[in-house]
């Protein structure tokens, strides 16, 4: 377990700027064991900060999994919150070893 660094819910911000105008994502990264299920207090503490912040879209990765509970509240929000699980992360990792 590592301490809790009060992000606020965001490991990487991006900003970007479209026809539109400047658009932000949040990242947030979970390590945990992949026994331990991401709750729906993560989503909840994410779309919260979200809304304060007026962002845009927000993802978490999570080297575990997602609750169901925390996958249902997700697809509520599903156009604003994506969530990517272990077995997302390790695709990506295998396409960008694939790369190299």
């Amino acid at each position: 377990m590592t301490l809790q660094t009060r992000d606020g819910g965001k490991d990487i911000i991006v900003r970007y700027t479209n026809d539109f105008g400047e658009d932000v994502i949040y990242i947030e990264c979970k390590h945990s064991p992949k026994k331990k299920k991401i709750g729906a207090g993560v989503i909840r503490k994410l779309v919260g900060v979200m809304n304060l912040d007026n962002v845009t879209k927000a993802v978490i990765y999570t080297s575990s999994f997602f609750s169901k509970v925390a996958k249902d509240l997700a697809e509520k929000v599903k156009n604003r919150i994506t969530l990517f699980d272990r077995h997302d992360l390790l695709a990506d990792i295998d396409k960008i070893m694939s790369m190299a």
